[in-house]
């Protein structure tokens, strides 16, 4: 019993010698366009530019395996006609981290995400806000990146979120002229690989202690 208890110490301190925690932030750009056709009448399109801030936290069991959580806060805006629509996003995701490449001072790794997140917009007319659509999102997603190290605690990050691998499901309701929701709902779920017509550019920096 004595040797069993003397190998697992052996074996956590090896693990946690090498483990080592980090916290960071990025911050994300994100492009949108709508449009759309009802009964053969095409609509203005708007555009939506968004900036996304997400702090992070994480730890690293050893040089491949890791954990760890980030939080985003995003605002934009974009234009239709006289109308100014306002955005606020949210996210919550914590992931599992898994180093597949490291070369040198740089490294390809892959997060796996699980997102609870939301977004409120809010139509603007003649300085009067009134509430549009509100969207509560979910997803698992595989996303690649790439970690870039300047010295043995700072280090560059960049993920590029043009293709979806993994499962969301996004749900919109609706509100009416007045900005009261009529219970209308839109409810869209997509699972394995897609390339959407919102791109994110996330960059950012991690401090190792």
């Amino acid at each position: 019993m004595k040797k069993v208890i003397l190998t697992s110490l052996i074996i956590l301190s090896a693990v946690f010698c090498q483990a080592q925690m980090y916290i960071g932030g990025s911050i994300g750009v994100g492009y949108q366009k709508q449009s759309e056709d009802l009964k053969l009448t095409k609509t203005e399109d708007i555009s939506i530019l968004a900036l996304t801030f997400e702090p992070n936290l994480g730890y690293m069991f050893n040089d491949r395996v890791g954990i760890g959580i980030d939080f985003g806060i995003g605002f934009g805006n974009g234009k239709q006609g006289d109308f100014t629509t306002n955005v606020m996003l949210w996210n919550v995701n914590p992931y599992f981290r898994w180093v597949a490449i490291d070369i040198a001072d740089l490294k390809i790794y892959a997060d796996t995400k699980f997102s609870i997140g939301g977004e409120q917009d809010k139509e603007e007319l003649n300085g009067v806000k009134t509430d549009r659509n509100k969207i509560q999102n979910f997803g698992i997603n595989f996303i690649p990146g790439i970690l870039y190290e300047i010295n043995e605690h700072f280090s560059l990050t960049a993920q590029l979120n043009v293709l979806g691998l993994g499962y969301n499901m996004s749900k919109t309701t609706f509100y009416n002229e007045e900005g009261y929701t009529d219970e209308d709902t839109r409810t869209i779920q997509d699972f394995g690989f897609a390339f959407n017509g919102k791109t994110d550019l996330n960059i950012g920096f991690i401090y190792i202690f």
